[in-house]
């Protein structure tokens, strides 16, 4: 038995490109202190989204590390506590966390911070 294929051209079939993100990421420049079992370390978070956010820190990490990060917005509200993180992944000197546990007091504090930076930055998405 012959089984013969339809030939499509690249017209025919339109490549649909999907982003794998779940929330639009948002750029920033926010200072932030991250821990972990090794101690402290100054950082800066580069963007921000309601899962996690890019940090940009001179401490080497390591896929799956897990941390606590205490972001400072600069408007001078208080800052925000991400209670449990993980590393995702990393490139040279710039790493994905994803957050994973924050309360909700800090939920809306993210949720809020997220708003100022849009409004400050002009609305800046990656």
């Amino acid at each position: 038995m012959k089984v013969t294929l339809p030939v499509f051209s690249e017209e025919d079939c339109p490549v649909h490109k999907m982003d794998p993100r779940l929330d639009a990421r948002k750029a920033v420049r926010l200072r932030t202190i991250v821990a972990d079992k090794a101690g402290l370390a100054t950082a800066e978070v580069t963007n921000l989204s309601e899962r996690g956010c890019g940090l940009r820190l001179a401490k080497s990490l390591t896929r799956r590390q897990y941390l606590t990060l205490k972001v400072y917005p600069d408007d001078g509200t208080g800052a925000v506590q991400i209670d449990l993180a993980m590393v995702r992944w990393i490139a040279k000197d710039v790493a994905g966390v994803e957050f994973l546990s924050l309360t909700k007091k800090n939920q809306l504090r993210l949720s809020a911070l997220r708003k100022f930076c849009r409004i400050s930055l002009g609305g800046l998405d990656e």
